[in-house]
């Protein structure tokens, strides 16, 4: 991000200075040449190298921004596949229903947050990518334990997403940032009645070399393709 910034930075800063050379260099021609078609050429030209100038510096501005998003975009997905791995595994392994009914709940949620993630990417024209397959779960957990998993998930999501939303500044793109926010925050606010709700139970999951589920193409929004 850094680098993008300095490159746009050093793109305008290089504008400024042909910009300036040309215009100085024009009015020692126009000077020169006061009255005859040399003289109304080069006015012309400093009004064209003023309008390239302003023209170039908007483009500059929203490419700097679009840069942002993308990168944030990228980041909140990486988190959301997270998501969407780790209910999955739970969901599967919690034998208790209203536990495996939640964690699906929320493996939905994330997976559409994904969905959205993805589409707002290649807008941009970048490429959505995460590592398949690279997430594997194994052992015995408490219940308190995997609570303290998504917790942790939810959060640092929301952290990502409030980041996001004061470095767009941009109101379509911070529409998106809110609304999983919203979600995110709803999450959270289960995750927490569940500890309350189960504070005296010992509840086990049981998870046995679990590697998520790999749908077919058309089915996975938050991979290439």
């Amino acid at each position: 991000m850094r680098q993008i910034e300095i490159l746009l930075k050093d793109v305008e800063a290089d504008l400024d200075h042909i910009s300036g050379s040309l215009a100085k260099a024009g009015k020692e021609i126009s000077r020169k040449h006061e009255g005859n078609e040399y003289g109304n050429v080069v006015k012309r030209l400093e009004k064209e190298i003023a309008k390239l100038k302003e023209i170039m510096s908007k483009e500059i501005s929203v490419d700097e921004m679009q840069y942002t998003a993308l990168y944030y975009f990228k980041r909140i997905l990486a988190v959301e596949y997270e998501g969407i791995f780790e209910y999955q595994a739970h969901a599967r392994h919690t034998t208790n229903d209203r536990l495996s009914d939640t964690f699906r709940k929320f493996c939905s949620d994330e997976t559409e947050h994904a969905k959205m993630l993805v589409h707002e990417i290649r807008k941009l024209g970048g490429i959505p990518r995460v590592e398949i397959g690279k997430n594997k779960m194994e052992g015995e957990y408490k219940l308190n334990d995997l609570l303290d998993i998504h917790e942790k998930g939810e959060k640092e999501s929301i952290k990502l997403l409030e980041e996001a939303m004061k470095q767009v500044q941009d109101t379509e793109y911070n529409y998106i940032f809110g609304k999983i926010i919203l979600e995110e925050k709803e999450h959270l606010r289960i995750i927490k009645e569940l500890r309350k709700e189960h504070a005296n139970d010992d509840i086990f999951v049981n998870i046995k070399r679990y590697i998520a589920d790999q749908p077919e193409e058309e089915d996975r929004p938050w991979v290439d393709g």
